[in-house]
């Protein structure tokens, strides 16, 4: 029963005040029984009075887009049904009153206002009573007492629907109180400056944010216009945000004010068009974020990475100047002047951009190239230096600066490529190359990419065990190469390379 009661409760309506509201329309036992006696004339015609019930609210516009919907026309009219047996029931306590006031709570939620609520129980009274005066026409006496007793019930309804209605007004009021005092709070706690100005950029409010930032107090700048604080003279700035505020609602940008001490801060500002229910301007506000020092700080560090990004340089430089000091120094014990190594750097650059590799990846690969042959730094110089063949034992020296090399450079991740250049610049595509017999993709790319470049500048240059080769008889002895010792797909690079005389170039430059 108290769940049933719930908003008699909220509403503080017990069973003294049911008693009370009774009295003051001098609803009696007799009312009671006089309604009980309707109840099965009422039942008689039930279906009738809703028919014209809702007949009668499909003639009105408020009412009739509620009832679009068979489904809800039909569920409604189940509860009508059950609305009028309540009406004549017998039963106005606690529970009865807590039906009503839920029937007013549902038309409040549904935004059907108190005159149309009124008019649904007039309405009943025109369906209800000639149904009352054919029936007791005859008693006369009898036929008013049943209308009175109708009229006061009704007049009980409509006195809890209103109840239910300001109830419900009260509440929402409170609520939007309650939200206003909080955005109010809100408002008041923001560390940014909000300004409402009206269409004319006339000052109208300024939050305490605004205050701190600028120093400026609200009575010194109500309805002064905006540029009191705004030093935005750029044309071009005031037409981009007069075409984003007319087209989009807003703009956003950072613009140079001014505090009342004629002191200069940066603004991040945000300028919105405020609207009304109808969708007319009426306002702007102006939301800005204090990045002076943000602004300053940027600088600072903008700065500092300038000296960073040039130091950068300067010691990647440094690391390169060295690599190719260290290449020189192996190349040298071989009887090579060093140009030798700047043509593999060319090369490789070369051949890993024409197929596409990221910039930053080919330089790695380039510079790293240089390092191939630093393991013959631990090679003997008669074997380096050897004018003839090399026995099979002396080879096997000599396949072993692959090894060395990759020992001598640093397990420092700026040396991976350059070691996996050092160990697999001579393995074959074809996987009959060493130290590790390698095949396909499983050779390192870099690798497989300096090892086109130092084969072709082998063949192209002279060694203590041979003459030069002519450029066309090397171009030729690659291309034969594809598959084999070569990865086809560098070969194919190579080709182009040749075609449009890149390699040309840079044997020419470099020798």
């Amino acid at each position: 029963m108290a769940k049933k009661a719930d908003l008699c409760n909220c509403l503080g309506i017990d069973k003294k005040e049911i008693q009370t509201r009774k009295d003051y329309l001098e609803f009696t036992e007799e009312d009671v029984n006089l309604l009980k006696d309707l109840k099965s004339l009422i039942g008689e015609h039930a279906d009738t009075i809703v028919e014209k019930f809702y007949k009668h609210l499909t003639q009105h516009k408020e009412t009739k887009m509620l009832l679009k919907d068979k489904n809800t026309v039909k569920r409604l009219k189940m509860v009508q049904r059950g609305y009028l047996s309540g009406l004549f029931g017998g039963q106005y306590d606690d529970v009865y009153f807590n039906r009503r006031l839920k029937i007013g709570k549902v038309h409040n939620d549904i935004r059907l206002l108190p005159r149309w609520y009124i008019g649904a129980y007039s309405l009943y009274h025109r369906l209800i009573y000639p149904l009352i005066f054919k029936e007791y026409k005859s008693d006369i006496e009898g036929l008013l007492k049943r209308v009175l007793a109708v009229d006061k019930l009704t007049n009980l309804d409509i006195q809890l629907a209103m109840d239910m209605y300001i109830h419900t007004y009260i509440n929402n009021l409170k609520s939007t109180t309650d939200e206003t005092r909080l955005f109010q709070y809100i408002i008041n706690s923001t560390v940014d400056s909000i300004v409402v100005t009206d269409l004319n950029s006339k000052i109208m409010y300024v939050n305490p944010g605004f205050e701190r930032i600028t120093g400026y107090s609200i009575g010194e700048v109500f309805r002064k216009d905006i540029s009191i604080f705004c030093e935005c003279d750029c044309a071009q700035v005031h037409e981009e945000m007069r075409d984003s505020l007319s087209k989009n609602g807003y703009w956003t940008g950072e613009v140079t004010c001014k505090r009342k001490n004629d002191e200069q801060w940066t603004s991040f500002l945000t300028i919105s068009l405020v609207k009304d229910e109808k969708d007319n301007p009426i306002a702007y506000v102006r939301i800005s974020r204090d990045v002076t020092e943000k602004k300053a700080l940027e600088a600072r560090i903008s700065t500092v990475n300038i000296e960073l990004e040039k130091a950068n340089r300067e010691l990647k430089e440094a690391q390169n100047d060295a690599i190719l000091m260290l290449s020189v120094a192996c190349e040298a014990k071989d009887e090579d002047t060093g140009d030798h190594v700047q043509r593999i750097q060319h090369y490789t650059r070369a051949l890993a951009n024409e197929i596409g590799l990221p910039a930053k990846v080919t330089e790695q690969i380039a510079y790293s190239s240089m390092l191939h042959d630093v393991g013959k730094i631990h090679i003997p110089d008669y074997i380096l230096r050897k004018p003839g063949r090399l026995t099979t034992s002396e080879f096997e020296i000599m396949k072993m600066h692959t090894v060395f090399g990759e020992r001598i450079l640093l397990e420092k991740p700026y040396y991976q490529l350059a070691r996996q250049i050092a160990r697999g610049h001579h393995e074959n595509y074809d996987g009959t190359g060493y130290p590790d017999a390698l095949k396909g993709e499983d050779i390192p790319l870099a690798a497989r990419i300096s090892k086109l470049a130092d084969v072709y500048d082998a063949l192209n240059s002279k060694r203590p065990y041979k003459d030069a080769w002519s450029e066309q008889e090397a171009y030729e002895m690659i291309l034969s190469m594809k598959g084999k010792q070569i990865d086809p797909l560098l070969v194919d690079a190579f080709k182009r390379l040749w075609e449009n005389n890149t390699l040309k170039k840079i044997k020419v430059k470099y020798s």
